[in-house]
């Protein structure tokens, strides 16, 4: 990638805290269970995949969200040209605590 790049290191997170895998019929007891109702099958194989492996105390995506809507919308501000400063980037740590674990330009930016 190209610079400006940056790190943000989340507690606990799985490699699908970005996305809403996790929460998908959370109230109907999760994705495998919707998928039972509607007889749906789900290879063994996937099954994992359908919790992220998340597992108590790992961080809950919708925990991650906010503080990932923040950097994303301004990191895109900065690089696009749209605020020429990162002070929308600044902070994260001390707004997201329970979230955050650090920040940082990447590498070879």
């Amino acid at each position: 990638m190209q610079s400006p790049k940056r790190l943000i290191l989340l507690r606990g997170a799985g490699h699908l805290v970005f996305a809403d895998l996790c929460e998908i019929g959370s109230s109907q007891g999760g994705l495998l269970s919707v998928a039972a109702v509607l007889h749906v099958p789900v290879p063994a194989s996937l099954v994992p995949l359908a919790s992220d492996g998340r597992h108590p105390p790992d961080l809950a995506p919708p925990l991650a969200w906010p503080v990932i809507r923040q950097a994303v919308t301004a990191q895109l501000r900065h690089a696009f040209g749209f605020d020429a400063s990162t002070a929308g980037l600044t902070g994260l740590g001390t707004a997201y605590p329970r979230v955050v674990a650090g920040t940082r330009p990447a590498r070879g930016t």
